[in-house]
């Protein structure tokens, strides 16, 4: 089951969602749910721009696979059947994918929208994790 912690927006939807911020749990994705409620999906979320394909081979539901751009704008929707071995690919470059129930109703130009603004906690984390340069006052 789905284990929603964030809640984004795209076109006045909002959908609650669990985030795939590691390479494992990118690598994991929704392999392992049986369903997604209405307006629940996975936020892929990648350090940098990717041509990275995508697989549903494992994933036992059909879904929605957006491809979104370093903009926060949809660049393509996938509609696809679980099961299907064939890679998915995006034509152009993207920064983040959302997986959602097939049939969502997001299309190209959509306006993805969360709040990426880091609370003390997540920037204690991505600090243990990264090697951040400081000036001479201490500031990232």
């Amino acid at each position: 089951e789905l284990n929603p912690t964030e809640t984004i927006e795209i076109e006045d939807q909002k959908y609650d969602i669990e985030i795939a911020d590691t390479e494992e749990k990118r690598m994991i994705g929704l392999k392992n749910i049986d369903s997604l409620k209405d307006k629940q999906g996975m936020l892929f979320i990648f350090d940098n721009l990717t041509t990275d394909n995508f697989t549903m081979k494992e994933t036992k539901i059909d879904l929605d696979i957006i491809f979104i751009d370093e903009d926060k704008e949809v660049l393509e929707v996938h509609s696809v059947k679980a099961f299907d071995p064939n890679p998915i690919i995006c034509s152009e470059p993207y920064m983040y994918v959302f997986e959602t129930n097939i049939n969502s109703g997001i299309k190209k130009g959509d306006e993805l929208d969360f709040d990426d603004d880091f609370t003390e906690d997540e920037m204690t984390e991505i600090k243990k994790s990264k090697m951040l340069v400081l000036d001479s006052e201490g500031n990232v």
